[in-house]
């Protein structure tokens, strides 16, 4: 299994915007080619809040790009620091 691992360290008042976006676009990418490959129910879950527009509309019925838009792990209710905590073994 291949896995993705990023490690850097950022501010919260501070937070590199353009990484973040890049880094989800890429990831974006990834998710398509798995779906592509028959993976149908590939989903991917957002490192961070969605930071695909400029100016957000904060609402999931009104937004501007719901094809590329994904909700972080957190909005779903998982609880990422106890899923590190206790190791993450797909």
């Amino acid at each position: 299994m291949n896995k993705i691992h990023i490690n850097f360290e950022a501010e919260k008042n501070d937070y590199p915007k353009d990484l973040s976006i890049n880094f989800s676009k890429k990831l974006r990418e990834v998710e398509k080619e798995i779906f592509q490959l028959g993976f149908y129910k590939v989903f991917l879950l957002d490192q961070t809040c969605c930071s695909i527009c400029d100016n957000c509309v904060k609402s999931r019925l009104e937004c501007k790009n719901p094809k590329f838009s994904r909700p972080s792990a957190e909005s779903m209710a998982i609880d990422v620091y106890a899923t590190v905590r206790h190791g993450f073994n797909p």
